[in-house]
Order: structure tokens, then C-alpha cells, then sequence
């Protein structure tokens, strides 16, 4: 019994392994750029074609970009972005690699 307690406290190869740790920063910056990349399509694809159907003169910088619309493509890159920094603080990882 003893014994399987010490081992339940041991810390896994992986945690130590620095190529784990690096791929799990990896995963954390794709959280990122999908977060950039999301928000810039839904701004593009579903945003400003909306803006357009509400004012068809052209003036789409009149609507307000903090409407609910504009806030449905930022909560993606809030939410995503904030993923992935936790995760990579959670690997011990940084945002902008080291060279």
C-alpha cells in the first residue's frame, strides 16, 4: 500500500520530457492562430455582409463594430486566446519562443 501511494506521487515521464512539453506548446499556439483566424473570417464572411443587408448605402463603420454581431466573432477570439495561454502556462511554455 505504501508503495503504491510513493508511486501515485511520482511525476510522469512525460511532464519531464522536454519534446512533450514542447508539443504541448504547440497545441497551445494552434489555439491562438485558430482564435485570429476565426475571428477574422466571421468578421469577414458574416460581420460586414450583415452591416451590408442593414445599410445598403456602404457605410459600414456607421453600424458600430460592438453590436451583438460584432461581439459573436470576438468571443471566439477571447475565449480561444485565453485557452491557449493557459495552456501553454500550464506547459510551461511562452507565447513567443526563445532563440
Amino acid at each position: 500500500e505504501r508503495d503504491y501511494r510513493l508511486s501515485l506521487l511520482k511525476t510522469p515521464s512525460e511532464e519531464i520530457d522536454e519534446h512533450a512539453a514542447r508539443k504541448q506548446c504547440g497545441s497551445g499556439n494552434t489555439m491562438i492562430i485558430f482564435a485570429i483566424g476565426k475571428t477574422t473570417i466571421l468578421l469577414y464572411l458574416y460581420v460586414v455582409p450583415y452591416f451590408h443587408m442593414l445599410n445598403p448605402s456602404g457605410q459600414v463603420a456607421a453600424q458600430g463594430w460592438l453590436r451583438g454581431e460584432g461581439w459573436f466573432a470576438y468571443s471566439w477570439l477571447i475565449l480561444y486566446f485565453i485557452l491557449g495561454c493557459l495552456v501553454l502556462r500550464g506547459s510551461g511554455g511562452v507565447i513567443v519562443p526563445s532563440e
